[in-house]
């Protein structure tokens, strides 16, 4: 039995240790394992996708809606249609409804020729829609999709867009066209918006893309007409806007464009059928009265400007355009140049920014000498330039009112920048040469004037500059050459010109005198053969006759007060 016991003893211990050992071989490998440097790999979950509210809807009638053309709406909601055999789901009856407002507020020549389902639960969508219509744009709505992205700018339609409204678009809109590039809507949009914010270069851009993808859409070709005349392109917007009007023959904004792009272009006849067609279809509207006034003024009908004056006069004596043409009307036609101050001054006192107010209040204090709303003809054009600086009917007249002043080195400066700007008129350039003739600048007035004449010798106006340029530098005999032979054929006001300028060349008292007295047979109001002769008697201390030829200069222009203290100093002489 003792033997017995030790063999089993002896086997328990040797188990032990096995397990011993075992236990620290097991060990010995985790603390081994563990001090091994080890790359964990975590595996990704799967994510949650968050499928589109449209996600069902067929991809294909999905683009055509988001291209948004009328032509692809047309085919969206064709296909919706085919497939509506069980039924419209609550996605479908949304797309409908978004398509048909699409249409109606940015494609109205597109006849919606389908039913909309009734909607009767909320959505971003038509909510979206709703408040365009509104004139809210909507930025409470989640923009996850591109409809919710351009929809909200459906109010760019509206009139009076706040700015804050105008940037939330910009940035939506960005965002939408970087879904889809290609959309003939989101361009669309942007284009308006642009031309909303004033950058028409930006706006031609996007709406080129968008007729790239719908070259023959009714609204974006208006579009392009009117963004041509905004960018001076004249003719460009003339002719698309007759060709349209080939396709909707009383479509007001077409008919305003065209009389607008005829007036721009000095095609006062084409403007006035286009004021005429306009008055037919609205013959109360007093806008159209009054620019077919506008047009009949430049035309020189005065006649029947006044009476058309004088009915939209029973409408409104204070509106902008009416006191604006009343006045032209009282200088150019009444040659009432006190009437036509108070006139002007009211519309002043209405619309003191307005530019062509004050080019015309300038205009009239430039022939007056009058002040209008407190104001001289300087004091006008300097405050239209501080915001209109490139405005060049006031940067001419401007020149004129420095030269009247004697402010001859300002008068330079201005017209030397203006005859070099782009498009400038013959009578800047002729302006200019006067200033360099009373700057004693007689190089470039004759290197300016000899061009002209080479150019257009039998142009009337640069014919004369070249004669006073020839005289004004000495060319006596050049110029008396000149003179003789165009006398025996020269009307009045010509022959009159001529007399004066060979009086100038004249050398003694005598000749001077004849040909005077024979410019004035030619043409008595001559002001300045009437000045010299003034100053000849004046210097002769004869003021009874110096007075004689002052009076009838002071008649061509009552309101000169440069003429008008000469004319005083002189009475005072006489009562001496």
């Amino acid at each position: 039995m003792k033997a017995g016991k030790w063999v089993l003893f002896g086997t328990l211990t040797l188990t032990l240790l096995c397990f011993s050992c075992a236990s620290s071989d097991k060990k010995e490998k985790e603390e081994k394992f563990n001090e091994e440097s080890v790359t964990v790999i975590d595996l990704p979950l799967p994510k949650e996708e968050v499928k589109s509210y449209f996600y069902t809807v067929d991809p294909k009638i999905l683009s055509l809606v988001e291209n948004g053309s009328p032509d692809s709406i047309q085919q969206a909601v064709s296909l919706l249609y085919k497939k509506s055999a069980s039924g419209f789901a609550d996605n479908e009856k949304i797309l409908l409804s978004v398509c048909k407002d699409v249409c109606s507020i940015v494609w109205p020549s597109k006849s919606v020729n389908w039913e909309s389902p009734e909607i009767l639960f909320e959505n971003p969508y038509t909510a979206t829609i709703k408040s365009a219509k509104s004139g809210i744009y909507e930025t409470s709505t989640n923009k996850k999709d591109f409809l919710t992205l351009v929809l909200p700018s459906l109010v760019l339609f509206k009139d009076n867009i706040q700015t804050e409204n105008l940037e939330s678009a910009e940035k939506d809109l960005n965002s939408a066209l970087q879904l889809k590039a290609d959309s003939v809507l989101a361009n669309y949009l942007y284009a308006i918006l642009k031309s909303k914010e004033g950058k028409s270069d930006e706006a031609t851009i996007f709406l080129a893309k968008a007729l790239k993808n719908a070259p023959n859409t009714f609204e974006l070709q208006v579009e392009q007409a009117e963004l041509n005349y905004i960018l001076k392109n004249y003719d460009k917007a003339l002719q698309t806007g007759q060709a349209l009007l080939a396709k909707d023959s009383q479509n007001l904004d077409l008919l305003d464009l065209c009389t607008r792009a005829s007036y721009a272009l000095k095609d006062y006849e084409t403007a006035e059928n286009y004021v005429l067609r306009l008055l037919q279809l609205e013959p109360e509207n007093t806008a159209y009265i009054l620019k077919r006034a506008d047009l009949l003024i430049k035309k020189e009908e005065y006649i029947k400007a006044s009476s058309l004056l004088d009915v939209a006069g029973r409408t409104d004596t204070s509106s902008r355009d009416y006191l604006l043409l009343r006045a032209k009307l009282q200088r150019e036609w009444n040659k009432n140049n006190s009437l036509a101050s108070e006139t002007i001054a009211k519309a002043l006192a209405l619309y003191p920014t307005d530019s062509e107010i004050l080019l015309t209040a300038a205009k009239i204090s430039s022939d007056s000498g009058a002040l209008i709303g407190g104001k001289a003809a300087l004091e006008l054009l300097q405050t239209l330039l501080e915001s209109d600086k490139d405005n060049k009917e006031a940067l001419s007249l401007c020149i004129i009112e420095l030269a009247k002043e004697g402010s001859f080195e300002e008068a330079y400066k201005i017209s030397t920048d203006l005859v070099k700007k782009e498009g400038n008129k013959k009578e800047d350039l002729l302006s200019h040469i006067d200033i360099c003739i009373s700057m004693n600048y007689m190089k470039e007035a004759w290197e300016l004037t000899s061009a002209l004449y080479k150019e257009s010798p039998d142009d009337l106006d640069i014919l004369q500059q070249y004669i006073k340029v020839l005289v004004a530098s000495g060319r006596r005999e050049e110029a008396l050459k000149l003179i003789a032979s165009l006398q025996g054929t020269s009307d009045g006001k010509l022959r009159s010109f001529l007399y004066y300028q060979k009086s100038l060349l004249d050398t003694s008292e005598d000749d001077i005198l004849a040909d005077l007295r024979t410019s004035l047979t030619s043409n008595p109001r001559n002001k300045d053969s009437l000045y010299r002769l003034y100053r000849i008697y004046y210097n002769k201390k004869d003021y009874r006759r110096a007075r004689y030829y002052l009076k009838q200069v002071v008649a061509l222009n009552p309101r000169d007060t440069g003429v008008l203290a000469k004319n005083a100093e002189l009475d005072a002489l006489l009562k001496q």
